[in-house]
């Protein structure tokens, strides 16, 4: 059985606040004080102790240890040591306060960040569902939401990384003149470092018509990730808008078997006796008849073949490039060549469940009209 099914008006992503988060500068250190009077003549009234000291020490029958000049000029230094002790802990005092206050300035500007990356997190994996999870939208108001005239159609997901953080932060320019404190410049300099990015977010590339994707690295891991794109495409792309075409190799057919089940590979104008005709060929020369009958429709074809998959106009390709066994999973579309740290994996087990869910469902006209097997309990 087979249920019409289109997708209700699509639901917002949570909001994410894009707003500039300010971080101060860090305060400057205060100008030396001026010394007080006491403090001027320190200098002086210690060497007149100590010149008189040894005029003292110089008359006949003086003795050093009996004569009380000797004990004026170390009580001198004494006093004078003091004295400056003293004039310095007022400036000691007004650094400690400026550090404490602007330290307190980037633990509340820590919250805000923190508040703004969590919803950049949800909304990043709203958006870029993980893999385990796409089954759950089979039949639900997200299921097929994604359209030719939307920004993110064929927009899909190969993994988790580091992201920018969605608002800017703006850091202070540097002082062209006078002392900066070296605490909490250093402070700005790490919080500004630390926060600019958010890590564990989903990275999604754009699969541009006419140009081919190149996974390489380790074939587990390549087909692994595959599997979860082309489920992706399949749960969030109406069937009337992008179709799967499989070229895969008589090797290399058994990962791919699934693809039959998918709404997106049946096709448009064959058939057989099961009912439309499955667009999975040998080779991608073989589905070219099959792409010039699909018709308006942006077209993805799988490719798992000996031979290269090339380019063909108007079509998107995702090819199974070499790789050794362990090797990191690497992507490469026109030109530029980037690695998965953390690239995503869907089992054969796992595509397979999702494609025989979708296969439920045809892309209806009326509402939802059957989007569920049971009707009365929707």
């Amino acid at each position: 059985m087979t249920d019409d099914f289109a997708p209700p008006a699509r639901l917002r992503p949570p909001a994410v606040s894009a707003a500039d988060i300010v971080v101060d500068a860090p305060p400057g250190l205060p100008a030396p004080a001026a010394p007080g009077p006491l403090l001027r003549l320190l200098p002086l009234v210690t060497s007149v102790a100590a010149a008189g000291a040894m005029a003292v020490s110089s008359l006949p029958g003086t003795g050093a240890g009996r004569n009380p000049a000797f004990m004026a000029l170390p009580a001198m230094m004494l006093v004078s040591a003091l004295v400056t002790v003293i004039a310095g802990r007022g400036r000691g005092g007004d650094i400690d306060g400026d550090r404490a206050g602007y330290l307190e300035h980037l633990s509340g500007l820590r919250r805000v960040v923190a508040e703004t990356a969590a919803a950049q997190r949800a909304c990043e994996r709203w958006s870029h569902p993980d893999p385990d999870t796409l089954w759950t939208l089979i039949g639900g108001p997200r299921m097929w939401e994604r359209h030719a005239a939307d920004a993110d159609f064929c927009l899909v997901r190969v993994g988790v990384g580091g992201r920018p953080l969605a608002a800017r932060l703006v850091a202070p320019a540097a002082p062209s003149r006078g002392a900066t404190d070296p605490v909490t410049a250093t402070a700005m300099r790490r919080f500004v470092d630390t926060h600019a990015a958010v890590a564990d977010v989903p990275i999604a590339i754009g699969l541009r018509p006419g140009a081919t994707l190149t996974l390489q690295g380790d074939p587990a891991a390549v087909r692994g990730l595959m599997r979860a794109m082309v489920c992706q495409l399949a749960v969030l792309h109406p069937p009337d808008e992008l179709s799967v075409v499989g070229a895969v190799g008589d090797r290399a057919r058994v990962h791919w078997d699934w693809l039959k089940w998918l709404p997106h590979n049946r096709h448009p104008t064959e058939a057989d006796a099961l009912g439309p005709a499955r667009m999975v060929y040998p080779s991608v020369a073989a589905a070219l008849p099959a792409l010039a009958a699909l018709g308006a429709g942006q077209a993805v074809v799988i490719a798992d073949v000996d031979d290269d998959a090339g380019a063909i106009p108007g079509v998107i390709t995702v090819a199974v490039g070499g790789g050794r066994d362990g090797a990191p999973v690497t992507i490469a579309q026109g030109g530029d060549v980037e690695t998965l740290a953390c690239p995503d994996r869907l089992g054969p087990v796992e595509a397979l469940t999702c494609a025989r869910r979708l296969a439920a469902y045809r892309v209806g006209a009326d509402g939802r009209g059957g989007g569920s097997r049971w009707p009365g309990l929707a």
